[in-house]
This record gives C-alpha cells, sequence and structure tokens, in this order.
C-alpha cells in the first residue's frame, strides 16, 4: 500500500506533516482511463484511504483530469460531462470527500506545454509543426503560417487547454480561504506538538518504571520545559494572527505562483518527454 493508506504507520508523521503543509492537494487523473478497469482500481485504492486522512484534506482538494485532447477520441465525454462523471464517481465510492464538479478540472497538459513554448519564443522546430497540426490540421502548409497566425493560434490553443482556468480555480480558491488554511496551520501544529508530547509522556512513564536516577530526571525536566516552550509559542501563534495575516498572505501567494509555475512547467516537460 501507499503512504495515503491504511495499515502504515510507520510513515504516517510523514504524511501528515506534508498533507499539513499544502494548502492545495490536486489528485491527477488520465482521461484516457475514465470507464476502464483501470479507473475501478484507482477508486479502489482511494476507497481504502485512511478516514482521517480524508478529512483532512476534503476541503483543499482538486481533481484534476489531463489529457482531455482525446475527448474526440475516446468516450465521448466533453469538459462539462467529464466534470460531472468523475464527481459522480467519487460521490459514489467516497462521499465523504464531497466532490464537486466545480472541482473537477479537465485539462489538456499537451496543448498548454506547446502553445506557452510558442507564446514564450522557446519552441523549437518540432514543437512549432506539432502545435501547427494541433491548431490548423494535418495538411496545414507552412507557406501559409505566419508569426502573427501562430501567436493567434498558440492563444486560442493554450485556452482550450484549460490549463488557465485550473490556475485561476485554484488562486481563487487560495484567495478565498486564506484566513481558513492559515488558522487550521496552526490547529496542525498545536495538534503535532500534542501528539508529539503525548508519545513523549508514555515514554518517559515506560522508562522511569524501569530506573531513576537524578541525571537522568534533570534531562527529563530538560526535555520538557522545552516541549512546553516551544507548544506556547505555538499557542502565542494565534494571538497574533490579525497581525500576521497580511504578511502570511502576501508570502504565501508569491511562493505558491513561483511553485505553481515550476510545477506546471515540470508538468508539461514530463508530458512531452510521454
Amino acid at each position: 500500500p501507499g503512504p495515503n493508506e491504511a495499515g502504515t504507520d510507520a510513515v504516517r508523521p510523514q504524511v501528515d506533516a506534508l498533507i499539513n503543509e499544502c494548502d492545495v492537494i490536486m489528485y491527477i487523473l488520465d482521461y484516457s482511463k475514465l470507464k476502464t478497469e483501470e479507473e475501478a482500481q484507482i477508486l479502489q485504492r482511494m476507497k481504502s484511504m485512511r478516514p482521517d486522512l480524508i478529512k483532512d484534506i476534503t476541503n483543499r482538494l482538486f481533481v484534476v483530469v489531463n489529457k482531455m485532447d482525446l475527448v474526440k477520441k475516446r468516450h465521448g465525454l466533453d469538459f462539462t460531462t467529464t466534470k460531472q462523471y468523475v464527481a459522480e464517481i467519487f460521490g459514489e465510492v467516497m462521499p465523504e470527500l464531497r466532490i464537486k464538479p466545480e472541482r473537477v478540472l479537465p485539462v489538456s497538459a499537451e496543448r498548454a506545454l506547446l502553445s506557452r513554448q510558442v507564446i514564450n519564443g522557446t519552441a523549437s522546430q518540432s514543437v512549432r509543426e506539432d502545435c501547427c497540426e494541433l491548431m490548423f490540421g494535418q495538411d496545414w502548409d507552412e507557406q501559409d503560417i505566419d508569426d502573427e497566425k501562430m501567436a493567434g493560434g498558440a492563444e486560442r490553443l493554450l485556452a482550450k487547454s484549460a490549463f488557465v482556468e485550473m490556475e485561476t480555480n485554484v488562486l481563487t480558491f487560495l484567495f478565498e480561504h486564506q484566513a481558513t488554511i492559515f488558522i487550521s496551520s496552526l490547529i496542525g501544529d498545536t495538534l503535532r506538538h500534542l501528539y508529539i508530547f503525548n508519545n513523549y509522556l508514555h515514554t518517559t512513564k515506560a522508562a522511569m518504571l524501569k530506573r531513576s536516577n537524578e541525571n537522568w530526571i534533570k534531562q527529563l525536566k530538560q526535555d520538557l520545559e522545552s516541549i512546553r516552550t516551544e507548544f506556547e509559542y505555538t499557542l502565542q501563534s494565534f494571538s497574533d494572527t490579525t497581525l500576521l495575516m497580511q504578511k502570511w498572505v502576501e508570502d504565501q501567494f508569491a511562493r505558491f505562483a513561483f511553485d505553481m509555475q515550476n510545477f506546471v512547467d515540470s508538468l508539461l516537460a514530463s508530458e512531452a518527454d510521454v
């Protein structure tokens, strides 16, 4: 099983820490796998997710359906019906996730990659040729394509990829839920400290039953004091929320925009390699 599934207590702290640090979680599906046996296997793995993990991610989860450029070649699911279909199958298998159609984001990574390379002026000749075929059809003639037509076609292709729409939806979500995300992060930090403190007490209790000496007790007091200080610092953060909010939001959006661009570029590059 993966680290998101039941029975993997050894990696639970790492998984919980990673999830708590994420403002948004994006679960990526392959459009070509919808209505296939592989889809059933994916949903079965999703069903085995820990209940507490589902509760943690449900308000931050987006489902991205990639390879929507195959829409005319596969099952007849266009963008709208794909959003509805994915929301319905998640609702049947995992109703506690409460995935609504607006949280399902169909995209075409290939179209976004090709069009953005043309728009940015970084497209190789092969990329330009692939892009022209998508924009103007298989019978396109290079002599009929000037820079203006190329740029206009690339903009239209990018719009068809729905990547800009996906980015806008995610950024809008972050803006509208910035306060909730910030407070949830503080609560998560507090709960982790309590979890660590509870484990430490149990370990200490067991050890105290076996041995006792002044040096060890002195060290124990120092460790407990360190934990108490860190815990009090976390609690104090709650009272500083108003003052920290403005700077936090600015920093988070700047970091997210940078990370999102890097993520999109790397995702599109990997799609192109495939």
